[in-house]
């Protein structure tokens, strides 16, 4: 129960501060142009895009062994739905990015 309990809040920490990093990103590069291209071009943005990608293919993955592991107990749909969507919502929300990145900025 406990490892369960650990398990809850260390996604949602996780997805939590993800979530803050796309929400950073998406607001500079549409209203501060000038802080998007120095975040961009620092060891910051770096971290920052590296945390994201990473943590928005692996958020899903956890979850779903997550929800793996729990399978045999009593389970608590509620605590892996929540778990779920904020892991869904970051990797939907970074994907977003990417493509809208990919269709106005690809230089062809």
């Amino acid at each position: 129960m406990r490892a369960e309990q650990i398990s809850h809040m260390a996604v949602r920490v996780v997805a939590t501060l993800t979530l803050a990093d796309l929400a950073t990103v998406s607001l500079a590069d549409r209203y501060y142009p000038a802080y998007s291209h120095t975040l961009a071009n620092s060891s910051l943005g770096r971290g920052l895009t590296f945390w994201a990608i990473v943590m928005s293919l692996l958020l899903p993955l956890f979850v779903g062994l997550e929800a793996w592991h729990m399978r045999g107990g009593e389970p608590k749909t509620k605590a892996l739905w929540i778990d779920a969507a904020l892991a869904m919502m970051c990797f939907f929300w970074l994907w977003g990015i990417a493509l809208y990145a990919w269709g106005h900025y690809a230089m062809f």
